[in-house]
């Protein structure tokens, strides 16, 4: 597992420096548009969708990885990807670049 855990830390960390935050709103004049970030940027969905994407890529299993919606104080609601391991769940959040 802590291939695994290597694996996410640099997809998680990777991304969230590589996509530009921009909300549904802005680029595709509807409040919720689930997708993967367009060369403009995404959202959180978009950018859970695109860690996934890459995860799956690099040989973790689709069924270890699961899309949540959280809650945060600062954005309300959120969405992040979820990596199940046997010692615990990992979050890969848009919003923080430490698993």
């Amino acid at each position: 597992h802590s291939r695994m855990i290597a694996i996410a830390t640099e997809v998680n960390r990777r991304i969230n420096r590589k996509v530009r935050p921009v909300d549904d709103i802005a680029q595709y004049h509807v409040e919720d548009y689930w997708t993967l970030p367009s060369s403009r940027g995404g959202d959180c969905e978009d950018v859970a969708l695109f860690k996934k994407q890459e995860l799956v890529a690099r040989g973790v299993p689709a069924d270890r990885l699961l899309l949540a919606t959280v809650f945060s104080k600062n954005v309300g609601a959120h969405a992040v990807l979820v990596l199940i391991l046997y010692e615990g769940d990992i979050v890969l959040d848009s919003l923080n670049t430490r698993i």
